[in-house]
């Protein structure tokens, strides 16, 4: 598991912890941070996270669940052109549930 680990006011990367974690077959990302400049320490962890792929994997997951919902809409704007059966919009509507459920998504 990759791990972003924050060190603590006025502590440093390293130490027991990230060792512990290492040693347990986790890829651990410790970076320093500054200790006077709230701002720079969250760029610093955020330019981490970033750099780790870990947004990456968040903006593919989002571009998922665009894509899902379009297709859902498409195939919605095309029943009410033809005045919609109930079963085939039990469907979509269902479909549409499926997919907010597994992402973890409400609307």
């Amino acid at each position: 598991m990759k791990i972003l680990l924050l060190h603590g006011w006025h502590s440093a990367p390293g130490g027991v912890k990230p060792t512990n974690l290492t040693d347990h077959g986790h890829e651990v990302l410790n970076p320093a941070l500054d200790y006077d400049d709230f701002a720079l320490t969250v760029k610093t962890a955020q330019e981490e996270f970033d750099m780790s792929g870990g947004s990456t994997w968040h903006t593919r997951k989002m571009e998922m669940l665009k894509m899902k919902i379009e297709e859902v809409e498409s195939l919605t704007s095309t029943l009410d052109s033809q005045q919609g059966c109930n079963a085939c919009m039990k469907t979509v509507v269902e479909a549409v549930t499926e997919s907010r459920h597994k992402s973890g998504t409400q609307q």
